[in-house]
């Protein structure tokens, strides 16, 4: 288990990576695919499999953990044992809020009688339009995310890619509990919207009444007056 840092969410305490192998979903802009180290190369290959090594971490008390912030627990593919061992480990140290992120909400609602009791569980949706990734397409992912009267959930854009104005507002108001948006760190030279639709997005979520986050990436991709 890590201290979390870098782009992280700042309301995460922590990331935990129990799952290795490469993640089936195959984004065109994973930054793990951009990462050159000896150590992630060589645990992010092959096969999702656990990872026994951090399988054995202390979670420890009153953190909020990011559950595989590296990879998608939930993807097709992921062996049932390695998820259902990731959250025995969840369960058994409760004293932990786990945040799960992933791209397919239908393989996660399946999970649902043993995730932990605190649990925040969000998608990411980069645009209403068709995702460069093998992951569900961002309407499915949304329809599948848990409903607010489930706990507390979240919507991730990012990395931002170009949208659709109106369409975009409306695969967003799902009634999350707040709703993140980024930009693309790594510099793979995305298809990204104009300082001027971000900024439109953001005051609509916000007049509709959404508690919408801005990350540091975002900020510094288009400006403090985000």
């Amino acid at each position: 288990m890590n201290r979390s840092k870098g782009d992280m969410y700042d309301w995460v305490t922590h990331t935990w990576n129990p799952l290795g192998g490469k993640c089936p979903h195959d984004c065109s802009y994973c930054y793990v695919e951009s990462m050159n180290q000896p150590a992630v190369v060589e645990k992010y290959t092959g096969e999702p499999r656990l990872d026994a090594v951090a399988m054995r971490d202390n979670l420890g008390v009153g953190n909020t953990i990011f559950v595989c912030n590296m990879t998608d627990l939930f993807a097709w593919g992921v062996p049932e044992s390695a998820v259902d061992a990731i959250l025995k480990k969840c369960r058994e140290n409760r004293d932990n809020i786990y945040v799960f992120q992933t791209k397919n909400t239908y393989q996660m609602r399946g999970w649902k009688e043993k995730l932990p009791s605190k649990s925040i569980l969000g998608t990411t949706v980069e645009t209403n339009r068709d995702s460069p990734s093998r992951a569900p397409c961002p309407k499915e992912r949304m329809k599948y995310l848990f409903r607010k009267n489930d706990g507390q959930t979240f919507v991730t854009v990012e990395p931002i890619l170009a949208f659709d104005p109106d369409e975009m507002i409306e695969l967003l108001d799902h009634g999350d509990s707040f709703i993140n948006i980024g930009a693309d760190s790594c510099g793979n030279m995305m298809d990204e919207p104009v300082k001027k639709d971000v900024e439109e997005l953001i005051r609509e979520l916000r007049r509709i009444g959404y508690d919408v986050r801005i990350k540091a990436n975002l900020i510094k991709r288009y400006g403090g007056s985000l």
